[in-house]
């Protein structure tokens, strides 16, 4: 049966990742205080972003019949989160400006998830370093969200989260105008086409990527 999707497409789509560091005293960053106490406002703070920054919780697809990829979203959508342990004891070392070997960070960036027909646009990982900090990963798709995006989105996400450690989470908290996202794309004029060409060049360059020979 063949695919209503262009799903070769979408796996060539680029993505951008993100580390952010958190450092912690010694007695507010054990397994047990962090699981209880931090991780919790961490998640719920979370759920109320995502409720601002709804697409991000969607995924890219790209129909048939449709001459661009759309973003498809519902408010039952959610954000893959892992929660990870490490034991790692170089953390000092992770968060300096001295240089590492990258494979050291891989394991602290999110994967994401590709399915047949559509792809994550967001996805999160929280990982927890016992007696040090904790570090949050983050993996998007950067046709969807740019530079801006995600700087505001993370900043909503502190935003709410240091509302939620002076007791406050359970009053649905309101964003500021400055972290307030805009879903208004009438404001972007393109008469010229500019998003086709820019679209069509890149299925240019992935055509040739996947078939070298054609055209040679």
């Amino acid at each position: 049966m063949n695919s209503v999707f262009h799903s070769p497409s979408l796996t060539h789509i680029g993505s951008s990742s993100l580390l952010y560091w958190y450092q912690l005293t010694d007695s507010n960053s054990t397994p047990s205080y962090f699981n209880s106490q931090i991780l919790p406002t961490l998640k719920q703070s979370l759920s109320l972003a995502l409720a601002y920054y709804l697409p991000l919780a969607g995924y890219l697809k790209w129909p048939l019949r449709s001459s661009k990829p759309i973003v498809s979203y519902t408010p039952n959508d959610g954000v893959s989160l892992t929660v990870a342990e490490s034991n790692v004891a170089n953390f000092d070392t992770l968060i300096s400006n001295e240089m590492h070997q990258a494979t050291d960070l891989h394991p602290l960036v999110p994967h994401l998830i590709l399915f047949d027909e559509k792809v994550e646009v967001l996805a999160l990982q929280i990982t927890v370093f016992p007696h040090q900090g904790f570090c949050i990963g983050t993996s998007a798709r950067h046709s969807v969200v740019g530079g801006k995006t995600a700087s505001m989105f993370m900043r909503s996400w502190t935003y709410l989260c240091n509302y939620g450690t002076r007791g406050n989470i359970e009053k649905n908290p309101c964003l500021p105008p400055e972290l307030t996202p805009s879903f208004d794309r009438s404001i972007i004029k393109d008469p010229t086409g500019l998003d086709m060409l820019f679209l069509n060049k890149w299925l240019a360059i992935f055509d040739k990527v996947k078939n070298p020979t054609r055209g040679a």
